[in-house]
Parts: structure tokens; C-alpha cells; sequence
């Protein structure tokens, strides 16, 4: 009769030992070992944190980027008000002047133009100034004795934020009689 395995017999190859190529290597120095792990933990562990924190560090500056870009867009918002207010005042009667609504629209014009500059909104320096593309947008030239390309009159204020322009001036520049007649007696040019 065949030999049937009874449970709990073991095969010929089972009983064999282990190959020495299978047995599991013994660990170099287990101490050395962990001392290279917690030396690797250590080292990402430190660049995980040198990376949180330039992230927290660009985070926090786009964020205020952003906040900027928010008051200056809401600055040029208001500046329209700003001009109305402004022009208002410029345009009183000498009789509204006078009165105590013309006092009250000149104390609200100033009050509002403080209150912007305290957030710091400067206007753009321009009569007897250069011309400036970056600072100034001309609208015309007009004959002057003064020299050429000086503002001689400001259509529109311009303002600055933060040493940036949010709106140019509009203005007229200086241009040299000379040249005003030239262009007058040419007109097919």
C-alpha cells in the first residue's frame, strides 16, 4: 500500500535543511542601522520643514501682493469720486462760497483727499515739471514761452500708490511758438 502522509508528517523535502543562499543574513550592527535610518528621518524631516516654511514665507507674500493689488484697485475706483468732489469745489460760485453748502462741499473734498493720502495715495507733481511719459499723459501742446515739453496746465490729477502710478496726469505741454506757426502755416503736412 502507498504511504500516504498522515497530518503532521513532513515530506523528504521538507525535511531537508535550508540552502545557506535562503537563510536571512544577519544584520551588519543593528545599532549602526538605526542610527542610519534616524539619520535619514532627521535629514527629510529638515527638509520638510525648510519647505513648510518657504512656503509660509511666499504664502504670507502673495497674500500681501494680493492685498495691494486690492487697494490699488480699489483706489481707482474711487478716484472718479475723488475728481467729482474736487471739481465741484473748483466749480463753486463765489455766492456758494459763501453760503455754508459751499463750505461743506470744499470740507468734504479735503477731508476725503486727507483720508486718501493717509492710506497712501500721493498726487503726481506736475505744473512747471517736465513732461514724463511714465508720470503724465499729454493731451496738447499749446504755444508758451516757457520751455519746451514743460506742463504749463493739469486737465486731470494723477496719483501714486505706494511708487506706483494708478492713474497719469493728463496735461497740457509747452511747445515752442516757433513751432506752433510752422505747423499752423503747413497744414497739408
Amino acid at each position: 500500500m502507498d504511504e500516504q502522509e498522515q497530518p503532521g508528517e513532513q515530506t523528504e523535502e521538507q525535511k531537508q535543511p535550508p540552502s545557506p543562499s535562503s537563510e536571512p543574513q544577519p544584520a551588519a550592527d543593528p545599532l549602526l542601522e538605526c542610527q542610519k535610518l534616524r539619520d535619514e528621518y532627521l535629514a527629510g524631516w529638515q527638509r520638510a520643514k525648510a519647505d513648510y516654511l518657504n512656503l509660509q514665507k511666499e504664502l504670507a507674500e502673495r497674500l500681501e501682493e494680493e492685498f495691494e493689488a486690492g487697494k490699488r484697485f480699489m483706489l481707482r475706483e474711487i478716484l472718479p469720486v475723488l475728481d467729482a468732489l474736487l471739481m465741484a469745489e473748483k466749480n463753486l460760485p463765489p455766492e456758494a462760497r459763501q453760503a455754508g453748502w459751499g463750505s461743506g462741499v470744499n470740507g468734504v473734498a479735503q477731508d476725503f483727499e486727507k483720508r486718501l493720502r493717509d492710506v497712501g495715495l500721493e498726487p503726481i507733481e506736475t505744473l512747471d515739471k517736465a513732461f514724463d511719459p511714465v508720470f503724465h499723459e499729454s493731451l496738447e501742446s499749446v504755444a508758451s514761452d516757457r520751455a519746451e515739453g514743460t506742463i504749463v496746465e493739469e486737465v486731470q490729477k494723477g496719483y501714486m500708490y505706494k511708487g506706483r502710478v494708478l492713474r497719469p496726469a493728463r496735461v497740457k505741454i509747452a511747445k515752442s511758438q516757433i513751432q506752433m506757426s510752422n505747423v499752423k502755416s503747413n497744414p497739408d503736412d
